[in-house]
């Protein structure tokens, strides 16, 4: 935390080829660190309007994932 993820966050998202969620971070892969109720299935629903033709990469802007031991 503290170190620039939501300004790279919201540069990485504006180019064309990079489909980034509005929730900038879901936290649904570091619940060891940060516990939370999110399912897979809401976890999913915030990429759905991602396109595998249009998108190279999904972004999770999440920077506890880091700090999991999962």
């Amino acid at each position: 935390p503290k170190c620039g993820s939501t300004a790279m966050y919201h540069f990485l998202s504006q180019h064309p080829q990079v489909y980034a969620s509005s929730l900038k971070e879901p936290r649904y892969y570091s619940k060891d660190v940060i516990p939370n109720d999110m399912s897979i299935s809401q976890y999913l629903k915030l990429y759905r309007r991602s396109n595998a033709n249009k998108h190279d990469i999904v972004l999770d802007g999440n920077v506890f994932n880091m700090y999991s031991t999962k």
